[in-house]
């Protein structure tokens, strides 16, 4: 009989599905990529999270794991090459999304619509990142001079060099560095775990989530243009932090752009922005989650810093940046509703007009030195009252009526 026919469709399209992930999980280029840079690996290990907390069946799992010793088989060299532990977890990310995939084919009506609200984020999200060191290339050749000198200037009219400080304190505190540096590798599961929070209780929050995340991560590459910086590791290299540049003589430096390797991906710093907006996100989920996000937000700063990786104004204009995307993405909320006018107007100003007086008004800043920290506790004052409103008009919106995707 017709209902009990074999479906051949969903079987050709899940085997299709399957040699496609065993043909790129074999390949040259994902087995490099994956083990020469940590992001995209840890990304892809963020879908096997979402597999296990969407809805968790053993069976699942276990295909995800054949996934990686099917890949294993047919490429047995894999097990002979370095940084294996980064290769396999890679690979168990790639069997995770198969099998997401796969549940969506496979499922009837709703099921198979709440498995692709799973498994297009999830693939998404491990896209950017994927995408993201080609991107930074691109912008280290289209801008070979860096505006560092301009942001370490700034940083020093505050008094102390923060990333500096944070950075001897890394060496006194080993202990410190290594749990920062976990906690700052390990943020694309820190965004996975909120995405599936949220999808676990209402898609459409899940929806607003994965977009906040997705663009956020667009539109901070493009932000990058707007204002190329590398940070001061790649600034002073072996003299940092140790190289002593207080306020008398870093006032000093010559405002100029100047030529120096490296992504110019410091202003804003877009793992401040994603750590402030998990944290955003995490306000209504569980607990557990919330604190996670905290830890996530607190260890994020020290690891920014104490790295090198940036200078203490980039992580302030992650504020205003990460008000933008809240506001601009907040779908639950109507357009026109005044706390997301204001948080997506108000975080776009706040955005373009840090980086204006970043570029322009050194000066002004080394002059009147209390309005650095002046405007910083400003900006941080402005962008929590303007969402917290916007939070509170989403909590509403379910009461009135908005639809679950």
């Amino acid at each position: 009989m017709r209902s009990h026919e074999f479906p051949i469709p969903k079987l050709a399209a899940v085997l299709l599905l399957s040699v496609t992930a065993l043909f790129f999980g074999t390949s040259r280029y994902f087995l490099i990529v994956s083990s020469l840079t940590a992001f995209p690996w840890i990304a892809l290990l963020g879908c096997t999270l979402i597999l296990l907390r969407f809805r968790f069946q053993w069976i699942d799992f276990l295909c995800a794991l054949a996934f990686v010793l099917l890949c294993l088989a047919f490429r047995w060299r894999i097990l002979y090459l370095p940084h294996l532990q980064k290769i396999l977890c890679a690979l168990l990310g790639v069997g995770s999304l198969l099998v997401l995939a796969a549940r969506a084919i496979w499922s009837e009506n709703k099921d198979r619509t709440a498995y692709l609200s799973a498994f297009i984020p999830a693939f998404m999200l491990v896209g950017s990142e994927w995408l993201t060191p080609p991107l930074l290339h691109w912008g280290e050749a289209n801008h070979p001079k860096t505006l560092d000198l301009f942001l370490l200037i700034f940083d020093s009219t505050l008094g102390f060099q923060p990333s500096f400080w944070m950075g001897r304190l890394f060496e006194g505190i080993p202990l410190l560095r290594s749990i920062s540096l976990v906690f700052y590798f390990g943020l694309p599961l820190l965004i996975a775990l909120v995405f599936v929070e949220h999808l676990r209780g209402n898609r459409t929050r899940a929806l607003v989530a994965f977009l906040i995340f997705f663009f956020a991560a667009i539109l901070g590459a493009a932000s990058y243009s707007l204002y190329p910086a590398c940070g001061p590791i790649s600034l002073l290299g072996v003299n940092f932090p140790h190289t002593d540049l207080p306020f008398s003589k870093a006032s000093h430096l010559p405002l100029e752009p100047v030529p120096i390797p490296g992504p110019r991906n410091a202003m804003p710093s877009m793992h401040m922005a994603w750590a402030i907006l998990a944290w955003w996100l995490s306000r209504d989920l569980r607990r557990w989650v919330n604190l996670v996000c905290i830890a996530f937000l607190v260890f994020t700063v020290s690891a920014t810093l104490g790295t090198g990786e940036h200078y203490f104004i980039d992580l302030i204009v992650a504020f205003p940046f990460s008000l933008c995307m809240y506001g601009l993405f907040s779908l639950d909320v109507a357009f026109r509703e005044r706390t997301r006018v204001r948080a997506l107007v108000g975080g776009a100003l706040g955005l373009f007009l840090w980086l204006a007086l970043l570029r322009y008004e050194i000066p002004v800043f080394v002059r009147f030195r209390g309005l650095s920290w002046g405007l910083i506790v400003l900006t941080v004052v402005l962008v929590a009252h303007a969402q917290c409103a916007l939070r509170h008009a989403r909590k509403l919106a379910p009461a009135q009526g908005r639809p679950d995707l």
